[in-house]
């Protein structure tokens, strides 16, 4: 039933589109047709759950982007996607996900950042959030709706900027979300984006998307978090593409009650002297489940590549799992690549600790989870992005 009611959902908005952009959907639609939604067979996809999201009907549900920097709204830039095909066309032609398929067929909610506008002032952080006002009550019991955000962002030449996005998800709604990034020579992005689930039925998830281009002597910090009452997945697909190019990946969860949540994380060196990090840590509580898959790829005939990858998690209730599978894929002889997993427990000793110095047990824990948390976003090097990193959240 799913792929008959996408398919005439394809029809409704291509018949509000005109020829270019309908042309350019297309494609991306008979993709998604003939892939369907991924299941449990499929690579990268055995622990997220889309039972009830494949027996539901979907309907097409438009946003608006709202952006602010120093305080001020920033009128948004809007681009249809015939205008970003060149770029959009490198990342998709490696790419069979469904669910990018999906919102480049569909999406008429487009935000296109090209900060070499001298309209931008990358000296100050760009906040862009996004009001897409489903309410539940407007859906029937077997309706959900699709909401298909994207937006692209182009840092020129040695320019540096601070973006932080934050996404929403409530009842009976499937938030699809792409982000695209392309870091041209010696230019720096500071990158963090917080999701948010706000729901009471089960029937609602979010799946983010965000990939990256560096080239030659580029830097990309990014921030990723996962936090609510969602089903949440977030991919992150990093593309070291020129010499002396850096990335730094963080991110962290706090899954409750029956939550899932995900990082799928790929970071590709494709080019000599070139270097990565990730820290990734989850916190899993009741019933609920945490999943981390990274892979570390490193291609052939380099020289000089370094990379780490670290998940380190904590159980908290007695049903709860977490899954974490550290990935490594060499090539080349001429690196230095670590990674590592950890499922646990708190430390016993550490409680005990504070426990004797009169603080009760419950507030240890938390003491203790806040640390663990903590150590996430202070581990950055950059004192003004940690900052702002703690202002968004405390808004979201």
């Amino acid at each position: 039933m799913t792929m008959k009611e996408y398919a005439r959902l394809f029809d409704t908005v291509n018949n509000n589109a005109g020829d270019k952009l309908k042309n350019h959907r297309l494609g991306y639609q008979q993709k998604f047709l003939d892939r369907g939604f991924p299941d449990v067979r499929d690579p990268g996809w055995k622990y997220t759950k889309l039972r009830k999201l494949k027996a539901s009907r979907p309907i097409q549900h438009s946003g608006k982007f709202f952006l602010t920097q120093n305080g001020q709204a920033i009128p948004p830039a809007k681009l249809h996607s015939s205008k970003l095909s060149k770029f959009s066309s490198k990342l998709d032609s490696v790419s069979d996900d469904a669910f990018i398929a999906l919102n480049m067929g569909v999406n008429d909610d487009e935000l296109v950042l090209d900060l070499s506008s001298p309209f931008f002032d990358t000296a100050k952080p760009i906040l862009i959030q996004l009001d897409y006002r489903v309410e539940a009550c407007q859906l029937k019991d077997d309706h959900y709706a699709v909401v298909n955000p994207q937006v692209t962002i182009r840092i020129p030449q040695g320019k540096t900027a601070t973006i932080l996005e934050r996404y929403k998800s409530n009842d009976q709604l499937l938030l699809n979300q792409v982000t695209d990034i392309i870091l041209e020579k010696g230019a720096c992005l500071n990158y963090c984006k917080v999701a948010v689930g706000e729901a009471t039925s089960s029937n609602a998830h979010y799946i983010g998307h965000t990939r990256v281009v560096q080239k030659g002597s580029s830097k990309f910090t990014a921030f990723l978090e996962l936090s609510g009452d969602v089903p949440g997945r977030e991919e992150l697909a990093i593309n070291l593409l020129g010499e002396q190019a850096v990335c730094e990946a963080r991110g962290r969860f706090h899954a409750r009650r029956s939550q899932q949540l995900e990082y799928h994380v790929n970071v590709s060196h494709l080019a000599s002297q070139t270097t990565s990090k990730q820290l990734f840590r989850g916190i899993a509580d009741d019933s609920s489940r945490g999943v981390f898959c990274g892979q570390i790829t490193v291609g052939e005939g380099l020289n000089k590549v370094a990379a780490q990858q670290l998940s380190q998690n904590i159980l908290l209730g007695t049903q709860a799992e977490i899954a974490a599978r550290p990935q490594l894929q060499i090539d080349s002889d001429d690196v230095k690549c670590t990674h590592g997993a950890a499922v646990g427990r708190l430390n016993e000793m550490e409680v005990f600790y504070l426990i004797s110095r009169g603080i009760p047990r419950s507030k240890a824990e938390s003491i203790l989870l806040a640390g663990f948390n903590r150590e996430v976003v202070s581990g950055i090097d950059d004192a003004p992005f940690v900052n702002a990193i703690d202002e968004w959240i405390q808004i979201s």
